[in-house]
């Protein structure tokens, strides 16, 4: 009886354990958001300089959310194609390609 309750009773110890952990962690993340927004509002003030680097700071994670981040729809996309190809060279032309067409974008965005 007690061999069958044993990896039951060790299972729920490492759920609770890893929860604790995952709990902590978040609980730290928080503070230092917290400690973050403090200094930098004691650093800027309330305004339109804080909003302006509030901005810079937002609108490159916005794009990296766009385009997926790692293991997003175009990083995929752009595995699949480096595959498919067989040549070296053939990949230098797809990447130099594809980096120009979002490069546009962004320092249209940018300007």
């Amino acid at each position: 009886d007690d061999a069958a309750t044993g990896p039951q009773e060790r299972s729920r110890a490492s759920i609770a354990g890893t929860t604790r952990i995952v709990g902590l962690c978040t609980i730290a993340c928080k503070l230092t958001g917290l400690m973050r927004e403090v200094l930098l509002a004691s650093l800027f003030g309330i305004g339109p300089v804080m909003d302006a680097f509030a901005y810079a700071c937002v609108l490159p994670a916005y794009f990296q959310t766009v385009l997926g981040g790692i293991n997003g729809p175009f990083h995929t996309a752009m595995l699949i194609s480096v595959k498919k190809k067989k040549k070296a060279e053939d990949v230098k032309h797809l990447i130099e390609s594809l980096s120009s067409w979002v490069l546009v974008p962004a320092t249209a965005v940018a300007a």
